[in-house]
């Protein structure tokens, strides 16, 4: 197997360098797909951008997001028509909706990579894209239809074209307007949103000027206004064709967020303890790769003093000769393409802190907005686990092993209680114990692995470390730390138990006696002053799925004779109608001759 590998590295160059991207696109690709086949959309805002999509695409209007008809500007275009065009290729089904994240997502773990290789080396650059596969809610927001995985793969595309400028002087102009371009895409996904990493870049801009004149560069102005001209042709004619009214009420909703809470999620702490959680165990690494990063590059700038560290590399040593080297970061010296510890600092550090506290200042705080911080949580989880396992002597690495395996043991002892009946638990809960022993067997098991791996490393000397990443122990350390995960979650989907989120909705509209309805008959729809949330939630999603809509009306007299209708549950129905469904309070009625 390994010869025929080599030649086929011989006979075709380019498939070692593709590599990498093969191997992120199946890690990250078989958790996006796996599902046991029953997947339905969240109401809220799902559900809202893949029915308006719907109309777009029905209509022939790509100018204006709709609903019933009615103009709605309370959301950028960006999103509307990356669904809409994938309903013109595949049809629409909610799964199709789902397509522009799930190509968001792998955009991103290979952005991911690519900034991790101009800024560390490809071992950790590797490392952290796939545990960004492996952040619980980046996993989940990556399979809805929403806005943040295509704004974050973006805001990636134009920090890494911003490196790869730094990096390539002589097509460096062609890698600014890239840079430029994407503040425009971005604004078109999700309007001022991008506004926050371009204020967070300042760090980045201001220390690199001096080199780069990034401020005053005139490629990256161009690329400001070739990426502005979608937006600003559609803000034409949208304004050509309802007004100034549809940017107040953009607009005006854009200061609301900003100056008032929105939801009722959280106050100033909301994030410190919701970015851990929603990324565990990868948050908490990040706070240690923090301060490894930052001792590390100190060493790095003293070696670059003394001249006798200034040529060092950190890429592809098979050797590691003194005690010193070890400790550089990831125990491989700097390559000479790599940036400056300056770049460094301000990308990984600075760039998600600033976000961090932008996000804690904005008025309105939730879960998904720190999604833009979760690729640089990764490659900072990234450094702090491949420094662990190059200090098997060390105390951290023991801690560590000794924490996880207790909580391995919680989770089997967990399990085994409530399955001998001495823990009840709801039936909902009950189904997610399934996917309890994998994490539970995986981390109870890395406390001997770890000693084991610290036997090994007791019997080499200095000069044959890098063989120590060859040991069984070694990659068994490393199938607990991601296969682990990745096993869980393959499963989750698997058994269907995230990506379902209206299970109740689409199952009745799947019986036969309504899926025959809804099939061969338009539907209308009678509603009147929908205040109440889950009503609304059910309408959205009533009107997805229902593959023939009729219209909207307010009254059932208006309705024709055997025309068939969906209402709402605060409108009165009277006996001459005939009901012939009902979910969620919403009646599925005929209307009698």
């Amino acid at each position: 197997m390994n010869l025929l590998l080599h030649i086929f590295k011989q006979k075709y160059p380019y498939f070692k360098n593709c590599l990498p991207y093969i191997a992120l696109a199946l890690w990250v690709g078989v958790i996006l797909v796996a599902t046991n086949g029953q997947q339905s959309l969240m109401a809220h805002d799902e559900g809202w951008y893949a029915t308006q999509a719907r109309w777009m695409f029905e209509t022939g209007d790509w100018i204006t997001p709709r609903w019933w008809g009615i103009p709605i500007y309370d959301r950028m275009i960006g999103i509307h028509w990356a669904i809409a065009a994938c309903y013109s290729l595949f049809g629409i089904t909610d799964g199709v909706a789902r397509l522009p994240n799930l190509i968001a997502c792998i955009g991103a773990v290979f952005l991911t990579y690519e900034i991790g290789v101009l800024l560390i080396n490809r071992r950790i650059a590797l490392l952290g894209s796939a545990i960004l596969g492996l952040c619980p809610l980046w996993l989940q927001y990556s399979r809805m239809a929403t806005q943040d995985i295509p704004l974050i793969c973006v805001e990636l595309l134009g920090i890494w074209a911003l490196l790869k400028g730094e990096s390539n002087l002589k097509s460096g102009w062609k890698w600014r307007i890239l840079a430029g371009s994407t503040v425009g895409i971005g604004f078109m996904i999700k309007s001022t949103m991008i506004v926050l990493p371009i204020v967070a870049l300042i760090p980045y801009l201001v220390w690199r000027h001096h080199r780069h004149h990034h401020l005053t560069n005139s490629m990256l102005h161009l690329g400001l206004i070739l990426g502005s001209i979608p937006t600003a042709v559609w803000f034409g004619l949208t304004y050509q064709k309802y007004g100034i009214s549809p940017f107040q009420e953009m607009f005006g909703k854009i200061f609301a967020l900003g100056s008032k809470q929105y939801h009722s999620d959280g106050n100033a702490i909301y994030y410190l303890w919701n970015i851990p959680l929603n990324s565990f165990p990868w948050g908490l690494f990040a706070i240690f790769g923090i301060i490894i990063l930052w001792n590390q590059l100190s060493i790095r700038h003293q070696d670059k003093t003394n001249s006798s560290y200034s040529n060092r590399q950190f890429e592809n040593q098979d050797e590691i000769k003194t005690e010193k080297t070890t400790e550089l970061l990831s125990q491989k010296p700097i390559n000479k393409q790599q940036l400056e510890s300056q770049t460094s600092i301000s990308i990984l550090i600075f760039y998600p802190l600033l976000l961090f506290v932008f996000l804690t200042s904005f008025a309105t705080r939730t879960a998904y907005y720190s999604l833009q911080i979760y690729p640089f949580i990764s490659l900072l989880a990234a450094i702090c686990l491949d420094w662990l396992v190059h200090k098997p002597q060390a105390h951290s690495p023991k801690i560590i092993s000794y924490i996880f395996g207790g909580l391995g043991l919680i989770l089997l002892l967990t399990f085994t209680f409530i399955n001998m009946g001495v823990v009840t638990i709801s039936d909902e809960i009950r189904k997610h114990l399934l996917i309890v022993p994998i994490l539970g067997i995986g981390w109870t098991s890395l406390p001997f692995l770890w000693h084991q791996y610290q036997q090994e490393y007791r019997k080499i000397s200095k000069y044959q470390f890098s063989k120590l990443f060859q040991s069984k122990s070694f990659l068994a350390l490393l199938i607990v730390f991601l296969i682990t995960p990745w096993l869980t979650f393959t499963t989750a989907g698997i058994l269907g138990l995230w990506g379902n989120y209206s299970t109740d909705l689409k199952s009745y509209l799947q019986q036969p006696a309504i899926a025959d309805i809804l099939q061969a008959q338009p539907i209308n729809f009678v509603t009147q002053n929908i205040n109440d949330g889950e009503i609304h939630k059910t309408w959205v999603l009533l009107s997805f799925y229902t593959p023939h809509l009729g219209r909207a009306i307010n009254s059932v007299s208006e309705l024709p004779s055997a025309s068939y209708a969906w209402i709402s549950p605060n409108v009165a129905v009277s006996q001459l109608e005939k009901s012939v469904g009902n979910i969620r309070g919403w009646q599925l009625i005929k209307v009698q001759n």
